[in-house]
């Protein structure tokens, strides 16, 4: 059962991995964001926060004037992001993106989506090839029976010092069925990646966001079983949910971070994790045009020798059936 959650952390142990997008080096691009973390120099190198990753449903994010006035306002975040994860994008969409986020000195990380018929042009579009090359493959035991190459749809890397897996979550198998990822191949992967700590992306939500809701979703059982299952999946962030939601399931390690879609010429619901200089990651769900508190925090791992995982204390119930779910204990932020 999942449990809403508000400030809350990961933290970041036995870290390593052969690809990685960029350094874990301390950087100063903003103040204070609020909730004890800081860039600015001289700060208590404990609450410097080396990393920062957004998350954005970018499906109706659709103009230049839009696209312009969000990356505007990601540069104004007390933390800029190092890297932005966008779901939902299109061919026609991609170049869009491209120059804005390089201006701001962010590297876009293209999620794949429905409808994408190039995939390869997107991918291209932001020079991130080389990071697209270690998914699943028809050649060997071929497990999870893919009926094409899945390599470069599916496939992972290592940023500030987390696992990220980026899942086709339309993956192409024998049962044809939507809402496939490659199980088999994630279960052999988990095994063998050193880090502790890993982080999901992919386009479809583990749990339909409404009742009754026919749209495809990850939520077959033997998946959410896996992934909750999984001591070292710390997270599955998707789009293609009603509201925002940031959910920990009780007792678990595990969390599920969905980002809604903005409509036309709105600021959109983003999502962010944030990597402090003692190992711990704050993860959040905000409206990015909005000031103030973000909508909801969660601290996923704690690493003083005191903590356990989850924990946080409640924060206001996001619309839809998850605002019935039942919240951990409350506790002070670090």
């Amino acid at each position: 059962m999942f449990g809403l959650v508000a400030l809350g952390v990961l933290g970041l142990a036995g870290c390593g991995g052969s690809t990685t997008v960029d350094s874990t080096q301390p950087y100063n691009r903003g103040a204070s964001n609020g909730t004890g973390a800081t860039s600015l120099p001289g700060a208590d190198p404990a609450n410097v926060i080396v990393g920062a990753s957004l998350f954005i449903n970018a499906s109706e994010t659709k103009t230049k004037e839009q696209i312009e006035r969000v990356v505007s306002a990601i540069k104004k975040m007390p933390v800029p992001p190092k890297r932005a994860f966008l779901m939902g994008l299109t061919e026609t969409t991609t170049p869009l993106w491209v120059k804005p986020l390089a201006d701001a000195k962010i590297s876009g990380l293209p999620v794949l989506s429905p409808g994408v018929k190039d995939w390869s042009k997107i991918v291209g579009a932001f020079g991130t090839g080389k990071l697209f090359s270690s998914g699943p493959k028809m050649a060997g035991p071929n497990a999870d029976l893919l009926t094409r190459d899945e390599s470069r749809m599916t496939s992972s890397f290592v940023a500030d010092g987390i696992r990220y897996v980026v899942l086709n979550t339309d993956t192409a198998t024998k049962s044809g069925k939507p809402g496939e990822i490659p199980r088999l191949w994630l279960t052999a992967q988990l095994a063998q990646f050193k880090e502790n700590h890993v982080v999901l992306v992919g386009w479809r939500a583990m749990r339909a966001a409404v009742e009754k809701d026919e749209t495809p979703v990850i939520a077959e059982s033997p998946v959410e079983a896996m992934l909750v299952a999984n001591k070292k999946v710390r997270a599955l962030v998707s789009s293609a949910a009603a509201s925002p939601v940031l959910a920990a399931h009780e007792g678990q390690a595990f969390s599920r971070m969905e980002i809604p879609a903005a409509g036309k010429d709105s600021m959109p619901a983003i999502g962010v994790i944030e990597v402090r200089g003692n190992g711990t990651v704050e993860a959040r769900v905000m409206n990015l045009g909005a000031a103030g508190a973000p909508l909801f925090s969660a601290r996923l791992f704690d690493p003083s020798p005191k903590a356990s995982a989850p924990i946080g204390v409640p924060g206001k119930a996001a619309e839809g059936p998850v605002g019935k779910e039942k919240a951990p204990e409350s506790v002070k932020d670090a």
